[in-house]
């Protein structure tokens, strides 16, 4: 089958598999996963991860994360900062201390543990080189780099981008500042590259910068289209083009283990951080619950480490079925925790009228 009818072919089963999870009541995200487990080797064998597929999902990533940077409200973010900080650290401490020690029970390497734990992406394939063996590259000149990168990117956000896409204006083409935006993504997302961090961050910084000028909505509404339409589909579905269930049941008390702890260490880690904060108890439920749910980023990170060599092809199905799993469950654990908190209210309410 050429490349044309396995685009349309996964195009068609994306959107209908898409609709009946919704329908259903679960993300989208894990009935394209699911197209690609199907008509891939692990089931039909009808398509494989060739160069297009491929290039096509890379090109995904990237959109995807530059539409999560076009939503970003850094005015909110400033105005919840310490809060967001606590809770995001004391959340990714607990997954990288439990879920990594319990991976090495597994007899997974301490560089497999952590990266099952952590999302240190830059740091980690720095240190191993991209290829599994810890590399002779200079970690120093490495950590320069991606701090050089960063100072450039906030000189992107505070002047470059609002120059660019004011000069786009200028220029005599349909879609010019969309195609502005396009440039300065793709640029931002080689720029990482090159300093051995993912274009994925490149392309999210991008969208930061973007969402602070004029343009976020022209651009936004031009860009969604073309992601969720064709490029993002496809990185989900290569997800599950790379899956396969040989050893599955070998592996099923690890997938258990590490779905508990997947559900909980976001559920205590980011609901302790919300009582540092001085939340109420409910309010601790509520963002650890809401916390759960790694979705799109979870797989975002499965896929960089995987090309990277940071986690082999023997566990790597079993930790997107973690995600999809954990992804699954979180809405559920949220409803719970909104409905709770919605009896509580009700009976305040309820205790004060009397």
């Amino acid at each position: 089958m050429d490349f044309l009818g396995i685009l349309c072919l996964l195009i068609l089963a994306t959107t209908l598999a898409g609709h009946f999870a919704h329908r259903a009541g679960i993300p989208a995200v894990i009935g394209e996963i699911l197209v690609g487990v199907i008509v891939g080797p692990a089931v039909l064998n009808w398509v494989h991860l060739t160069t297009l597929v491929q290039t096509f999902s890379d090109i995904g990533v990237v959109v995807l994360m530059f539409i999560g940077g076009l939503e970003s409200n850094l005015a909110l973010l400033r105005k919840y900062l310490r809060p967001a900080i606590i809770v995001a650290i004391i959340g990714v401490i607990f997954p990288v201390i439990i879920m990594g020690l319990a991976s090495r029970l597994f007899q997974f390497s301490w560089f497999e543990s952590l990266f099952i734990g952590v999302i240190l992406l830059s740091i980690m394939i720095a240190m191993m080189g991209g290829q599994g063996d810890v590399a002779q590259t200079n970690l120093g000149v490495v950590l320069v780099e991606q701090v050089g990168f960063f100072i450039g990117v906030f000189l992107v956000i505070k002047w470059v981008a609002p120059y660019l896409m004011a000069l786009s204006d200028h220029l005599l083409m349909a879609a010019s500042p969309t195609i502005m935006a396009i440039i300065i993504c793709l640029g931002l997302a080689w720029l990482a590259e090159l300093v051995g961090l993912s274009g994925a961050i490149g392309a999210f910084f991008a969208g930061v910068a973007i969402a602070q000028t004029d343009y976020q909505h022209v651009v936004d509404v031009s860009i969604e289209p073309v992601g969720y339409t064709t490029f993002i589909p496809l990185f989900f579905v290569s997800v599950g083009l790379n899956m396969t269930f040989k050893g599955v049941w070998q592996s099923l008390p690890f997938i258990v283990v590490m779905t508990v702890l997947g559900v909980l260490t976001k559920l205590w880690g980011c609901g302790l951080g919300a009582k540092v904060n001085g939340f109420s108890r409910r309010s601790n439920y509520l963002v650890g619950a809401g916390m759960i749910s790694r979705g799109e980023m979870a797989l975002i990170t499965a896929q960089i480490g995987f090309s990277a060599h940071l986690l082999s092809n023997d566990y790597y199905s079993d930790i997107i079925l973690v995600i999809i799993v954990v992804t699954m469950i979180a809405p559920f654990v949220l409803k719970n925790a909104i409905h709770r908190a919605s009896q509580m209210t009700a009976t305040h309410s309820t205790i004060e009228d009397n």
